[in-house]
């Protein structure tokens, strides 16, 4: 049934504009013949009042003609030449000799009324009689009398005859009206959309980020995909507009704190009497330092949402990139009775920034450290899986909230301020990570682990594999 649905969805050309476009000009080609037959028809082509056609005055010329060619003279070459085959195809012929009585050549149908022919008009003229056009009188004559004949042939005319019957500005203004209807019907459907979508990116331009197409990208064709991107694009601008205040916000809120810590350390290290002047300028010392290191975080991270930093990609091994890294967070988790180890049973080249890589997977396993217990191992594993380099580091801490992980890699997000301060990390590590590592076109996310403990996993994608 999807896939039946996903072949409709596919081949129906109302998805389409072009399908659209096609449909409506020639559905309006249609209704515009369809109208002008049904007008046609309505129409009284008055064909009384038109003269008698050429090829009908011709016809009584050859008869005519062939009347006075004849080699013998007699009273009945009238009716003989005029029951000859060859005229009795052309049209049913009524005439009168002298006045008398009208005959026929073939048997009249009932439905003729004879009464209303005027056999004694001096012109002849078209008058329609019930199902039949009549044309006449015409009088001719041989050496022995004068007649006058009446042509009759069938009348069931073609709505195009009515049609032409019509004067020319009738006939030129009818096709023209029906189709400039059916136009500018089309040509709304069209545009509408179009100036919905223009209204919408001007309310865009002036800052309105609540501006969305509206029904426009309900629908199915060309015309709903751009509502639907326009949807996207204005969410996207929404989100990082508003990420970009967040951040704005969190950066003034975390400087105002290394900044108040040192007003006060400078504030008691001028003191005249202050006996602790080298501890106040080594308190100065270290909020400047952790001042230098948020800023440096807070401009890498820019550089990294903006693409400014420049990605020179080359291959690199994965596994003794792990290696150099563990190496030195174990050597410093010793400290605190951690450590950390490296489980990587075969090596793995990626396509990357080597320093970029490194200041990615530093922090993830740096954050690891700080929040596993003591006398605890945090892991780090590299495997290799359906074209896709997968490192885990896990660690063996009290975990995240469920509600919290989806938030960790953003700036200066922490799950508890006062943990994150006490460890004197920025809040930007994660959101760094999170960035480098899909600048090189991979994945990280964070989950907890059944057993206890954070898992962090990033995916890249396998170069040569």
């Amino acid at each position: 049934m999807t896939a039946h649905k996903a072949w409709y969805k596919r081949f129906n050309p109302l998805n389409y504009l072009a399908g659209k476009l096609f449909l409506w000009f020639w559905l309006m080609i249609a209704l515009t013949v369809l109208s002008l037959v049904i007008i046609a028809s309505q129409i009284d082509p008055g064909l009384e009042d038109q003269p008698i056609p050429p090829y009908i005055i011709s016809q009584i010329d050859s008869f005519d003609d062939r009347l006075h060619r004849g080699r013998r003279s007699g009273p009945n070459d009238f009716e003989r030449l005029i029951r000859s085959p060859r005229v009795r195809r052309s049209h049913m012929i009524l005439w009168t000799k002298e006045g008398g009585p009208l005959k026929s050549a073939k048997p009249l149908p009932p439905e003729f009324d004879v009464e209303q022919l005027d056999i004694n008009n001096p012109t002849p003229i078209t008058k329609i009689i019930g199902g039949f056009i009549v044309y006449g009188p015409f009088e001719i004559s041989d050496h022995h009398a004068r007649y006058r004949i009446f042509a009759v042939g069938r009348y069931d005319p073609h709505p195009m005859m009515r049609f032409k019957s019509l004067p020319l500005w009738l006939r030129l203004g009818l096709p023209l009206a029906i189709s400039a209807f059916l136009s500018l019907f089309v040509a709304m459907s069209i545009t509408n959309p179009i100036l919905q979508l223009r209204n919408a990116h001007r309310s865009l331009a002036q800052g309105n980020l609540d501006t969305r197409s509206n029904g426009v990208a309900l629908r199915n064709d060309e015309l709903g995909q751009l509502g639907q991107d326009f949807d996207d694009m204005a969410d996207k601008i929404s989100q990082l507009l508003a990420a970009q205040k967040r951040l704005l916000g969190d950066v003034s809120h975390e400087l105002r704190s290394p900044l108040a810590r040192m007003q006060i350390a400078l504030g008691l290290a001028i003191q005249p009497d202050s006996k602790d002047l080298e501890r106040h300028l080594q308190r100065i010392e270290l909020e400047a330092n952790r001042l230098d290191d948020m800023i440096g975080d807070v401009l890498r991270l820019s550089r990294l949402e903006s693409q400014l930093q420049n990605i020179e990609l080359f291959p690199l091994s994965l596994k003794s990139l792990l290696s150099y890294l563990v190496k030195d967070a174990n050597f410093e988790a010793k400290g605190d009775e951690k450590a950390v180890t490296l489980d990587a049973v075969a090596d793995a080249n990626v396509m990357g920034d080597q320093a970029l890589l490194a200041s990615a997977f530093e922090n993830v396993v740096r954050n690891a450290v700080k929040y596993t217990e003591q006398k605890t191992t945090v892991s780090v594993s590299l495997q290799v899986e359906a074209g896709q380099v997968i490192v885990k580091v896990r660690d063996f801490g009290p975990g995240v909230p469920a509600s919290a992980l989806s938030q960790l890699f953003q700036p200066f997000y922490r799950v508890s301020d006062s943990r994150q301060r006490s460890s004197g990390g920025t809040g930007l590590g994660l959101a760094i990570a999170e960035k480098s590592i899909r600048s090189h076109g991979g994945s990280i996310v964070a989950h907890n682990h059944q057993e206890k403990g954070l898992e962090v996993t990033v995916k890249l994608p396998l170069h040569g594999g």
